[in-house]
């Protein structure tokens, strides 16, 4: 994992864009800045193409903006798809000679869609294909994600239709389906009218459809038999259509059978066998893998497999991770067939910067993908893949940004990134997408565009050595890693003393408080139910405020802190009690007698000439300073 996080810093580095969650090279965390460089104004914004053009709608109106918000194609389609490899689907309007919109070209009723290049010029697409493709309110989101189907891959578009996937080269011109008659093959080009599909069925005659995207050089398809689909043969066809490998229908009923095949990424192909199940009297179609010389290197045995994203069918990914299903189950393997991360969870989703999402008992957190060992806990609805150091989540029923770390990114909290997890009308399922630079933002139901910026953060000269092995010792806790000079608050202290308590102990908290005979009380406040604060109180090392709250967002003083290090180590066993500081400006204040043991451990100082500032606020630098230095004076005294 550390190669592979060292890889996408690299990487960002080389490209200029934001780093992730920890800066290379220095251990610190940073921040994130956002400039809002497009207003929200559309209906509708699509994410930013390699190219730098994003499909938007306004007013019903589809067409195409740079990142600095000029419009490069004109608001002037029934709906557009997001550019890829400099092309892009498109829904034109239609206009009959009275002036009222059609479906489809009234000159040419076979043409209803179109592909444009990246200066607008518009190539037919014939003959009619599914028109269903838009009817769902959720089609606007696919249609705008980087791994959404309607893309150019490899120089094809391959579109859903009413007899399987039709292939388009970038220029519009068919290249499957064909159907055959006897010998003879009529193509997609010779069919007019706006019905356009094949029906075979007639004597001798077979279809040819797709089954996955064209890549390299090679096309998944099948060849049925009639309308109902009925399989002939399954396998690969060049780019020519030549067959390179096929595999037919068995004669005898019950014999298994090459049932379907999918496209070749990384020089593997997804493929199905077909087995007959004695019991239930029907086939099982089992997944397995196959190499670019047809030979399995992956046995038939899964379910199915979850694809990286539709376009490319990418299975196994950079990682070499391929999310696969056994049953219900979920699981990883890597390329040679190796059980990665066990199948033993309710969903999985394709790692990404190291980590893989995954669903039990309903709720999503994150694995590593090399250990399989658990990061971030399920505590999500849902969770998305990362990138760069970033994801989506969706908190209840609020869409917020993570790091690595599970916390929410610093800074990003005044955005509304909620186009980034959807909810599919039709099935309920969720969908996510990757967090770029420039990310789409939503204000009152309007959407536009800010930049995102990662800023590292560092502590001040002075403070860097021991903030570094505070960091080193886990006693930080991740929203604290930034804004080192900013204030502290009570709720981040609590946190970090739990912390401090484990460390120091070597037991976990929920053990120390059994051994002390405490419990939480989880309703002591009214303004917090976080685990930290509560443990803390309950071991009587942090009080609230009164009136029932704790004000976890308030600042801490100077005394407050000082008070809570000599409650924590009385709670360790430590004899507080006999030692005596200097201070001048303390006398009859509350923490007079909780600075002894503190300022004798070197823990905690003055302010210089006598002074102590038992009212002064705590920064993040020196509060993190105080719990390092407690560390070490609780472990000498243990």
């Amino acid at each position: 994992m550390k190669k592979l996080v060292s890889a996408v810093l690299t990487l960002l580095l080389c490209l200029g864009l934001a780093l992730p969650a920890f800066a290379a090279g220095s251990g610190y965390r940073g921040h994130w800045e956002y400039e809002i460089v497009i207003e929200p104004q559309y209906e509708f914004a699509g994410l930013f193409a390699d190219n730098g053009l994003a499909v938007v709608s306004r007013d019903g109106d589809w067409g195409y903006i740079d990142k600095s918000g000029s419009t490069v194609i004109p608001l002037q389609y029934a709906f557009a798809c997001s550019f890829s490899e400099g092309r892009a689907l498109v829904l034109p309007r239609w206009y009959d000679e009275s002036g009222a919109e059609c479906f489809y070209n009234p000159d040419d009723p076979s043409q209803i869609y179109g592909i444009i290049d990246e200066k607008g010029e518009l190539f037919p697409v014939r003959p009619y294909i599914m028109a269903a493709i838009w009817a769902s309110p959720d089609d606007d989101y696919d249609a705008s994600l980087q791994g959404g189907r309607y893309r150019c891959h490899n120089g094809y578009f391959v579109l859903p239709a009413f007899s399987g996937d039709y292939v388009f080269s970038a220029d519009g011109d068919p290249v499957l389906p064909v159907t055959t008659y006897e010998g003879t093959t009529q193509d997609t080009a010779e069919w007019d009218g706006y019905i356009g599909y094949m029906v075979p069925g007639e004597d001798n005659s077979r279809s040819l459809a797709a089954a996955g995207p064209v890549s390299e050089g090679l096309i998944p398809v099948s060849e049925v038999t009639d309308m109902f689909g009925s399989l002939y043969r399954t396998g690969w066809v060049d780019e020519e259509l030549n067959w390179v490998m096929s595999y037919d229908m068995p004669e005898e009923e019950g014999s298994p059978y090459i049932s379907g095949t999918g496209a070749f990424c990384r020089g593997i192909a997804p493929v199905w066998e077909a087995v007959y199940d004695e019991e239930a009297r029907t086939y099982r179609h089992l997944l397995g893998f196959m190499d670019r010389e047809f030979n399995w290197i992956i046995p038939p045995q899964f379910d199915r497999r979850v694809c990286i994203d539709w376009c490319t069918q990418d299975c196994f990914g950079e990682e070499g991770i391929a999310i696969v299903v056994k049953g219900d189950a979920y699981g990883a393997i890597d390329t040679a067939g190796n059980t990665v991360i066990p199948f033993e969870y309710e969903e999985l989703l394709p790692p990404a910067e190291g980590l893989i999402p995954f669903r039990q008992d309903g709720k999503w957190g994150y694995l590593d993908a090399e250990t399989g060992s658990e990061v971030i806990p399920a505590r999500y609805e849902y969770a998305g893949r990362f990138n760069l150091g970033l994801a989506p989540v969706l908190d209840g029923d609020k869409v917020r940004v993570i790091d690595g770390s599970g916390s929410e990114a610093p800074g990003l909290s005044g955005l509304d990134l909620s186009f980034y997890i959807h909810r599919k009308t039709f099935n309920g399922s969720f969908r996510a997408d990757l967090l770029e630079e420039y990310a789409v933002i939503k204000e009152d139901g309007l959407y536009g565009y800010a930049r995102l910026t990662y800023v590292e953060d560092a502590p001040s000269s002075w403070a860097e050595k021991e903030v570094s092995a505070a960091l080193e010792e886990g006693l930080v806790p991740a929203e604290l890693q930034w804004n080192y000079q900013g204030a502290v608050s009570r709720g981040q202290v609590a946190q970090m003393f739990i912390n401090l308590i484990e460390r120091a102990s070597g037991t976990g908290i929920d053990e120390f408080l059994a051994a002390k005979g405490a419990s939480i009380d989880p309703d002591a406040f009214t303004d917090t139910e976080d685990r930290a604060v509560l443990a803390a109180n309950a071991l009587g090392i942090i009080n609230g405020v009164g009136g029932g709250r704790f004000d976890p967002d308030g600042t801490l003083t100077r005394a407050q802190i000082a008070a809570i290090i000599n409650r924590t180590a009385r709670v360790m066993g430590v004899e507080t009690e006999g030692y005596a500081h200097g201070f001048t400006d303390v006398a009859g204040h509350w923490s007079d007698g909780e600075l002894g043991w503190p300022v004798h451990a070197g823990i905690i100082n003055g302010v210089g000439s006598g002074r102590f500032d038992p009212n002064g606020t705590l920064t993040t630098e020196q509060a993190i300073l105080i719990t390092y230095r407690a560390l070490g004076a609780l472990r000498q005294t243990a």
